[in-house]
């Protein structure tokens, strides 16, 4: 039986985030936008968090311990997003940037911050994830290399937990408080 996702009410704000990021960081002449793939992306996310939960939760947990840490719901909506991808060539790719180039990958990284510093402000403290360059790079190569490769349909669900993985040790690494935490509030860390 399949469980509701928790995240599911993320989807108008990651549209509006690919939205502003394909206004204000990418040009239309070289790319274009598939507003329409946010209902696809967000089947994907349900069948890939419903897959983690089967395997990682016995069928006798109930719904509300079956929850998924920020890392793995970073995971599926990264892969998802890799798998149906938002933006791609437009009329010509003569002079395009790097960003143009690979925007997929860039959004991706967009919203790997955007989830943590959303994640942690749910639960009372304001942090900013800040990566360095190198890192960012990685990031960027990653998801490039797992977009080209033959991963991209497969239902294996061991680079989904690579990816949580990296997830996790960029917040351990760079995670920067913003603001004092509420009283009570989980640490960022």
């Amino acid at each position: 039986m399949s469980i509701n996702r928790n995240s599911t009410h993320w989807m108008p704000d990651l549209k509006e985030l690919g939205d502003r990021f394909y206004n204000l960081k990418l040009n239309s002449k070289y790319v274009r936008y598939w507003k329409n793939n946010y209902g696809a992306v967000n089947n994907i996310c349900n069948a890939m968090t419903d897959k983690l939960r089967k395997e990682m939760y016995p069928g006798s947990v109930t719904q509300k311990d079956c929850l998924l840490d920020w890392h793995k719901i970073f995971a599926v909506h990264v892969l998802a997003f890799l798998t149906n991808k938002l933006y791609s060539d437009g009329d010509t790719t003569t002079g395009r940037s790097v960003t143009d180039r690979l925007a997929n990958e860039y959004y991706c990284l967009l919203l790997l911050k955007t989830i943590a510093r959303a994640w942690h402000k749910s639960n009372g403290a304001y942090c900013e994830l800040i990566i360095p360059v190198d890192y960012e790079q990685c990031l960027i190569k990653i998801f490039y290399k797992y977009r080209q490769s033959g991963l991209l349909n497969v239902t294996d669900t061991t680079f989904t937990y690579a990816l949580a993985s990296i997830a996790y040790f960029l917040e351990k690494c760079f995670l920067v408080h913003e603001r004092p935490l509420k009283k009570d509030a989980y640490p960022c860390t």
